[in-house]
C-alpha cells in the first residue's frame, strides 16, 4: 500500500518548489501549477490538513467550515502570487 503524501509535500511537488518553506516565501507560481491544486481530491485531506495548509502557506489564521473552500482559498492564493510574479 502506498504511504500518502503529506498535503505541503504535495503542493510543493506539483508547484516545483525545493522545499515545503518556498511555499510560503516565493511568488515564483505559474496559473498551471494554482490550476493543479483544484485537481486534488477534497477526500484525500482532513478539513484541518486542508486549514494547515492555507494557514501555513498564507501565514495567517484562517478558519474554513469546508473542504472545498479550504482548497479554493488555496488556490486563490496561489493564483495570486503567480499574478503577482507576472507583473
Amino acid at each position: 500500500m502506498e504511504k500518502k503524501l503529506e498535503l505541503l509535500e504535495r503542493i510543493r511537488i506539483v508547484t516545483k518548489k525545493t522545499y515545503i518553506s518556498d511555499l510560503y516565501k516565493s511568488i515564483d507560481f505559474t496559473c498551471k501549477q494554482a490550476r493543479r491544486i483544484l485537481l486534488f481530491s477534497l477526500d484525500d485531506y482532513s478539513l484541518e490538513e486542508w486549514t494547515e495548509a492555507v494557514n501555513y502557506i498564507s501565514q495567517t489564521r484562517q478558519k474554513f467550515e469546508t473542504k472545498e473552500a479550504a482548497r479554493d482559498f488555496l488556490y486563490v492564493l496561489i493564483l495570486a502570487k503567480a499574478k503577482l510574479y507576472d507583473l
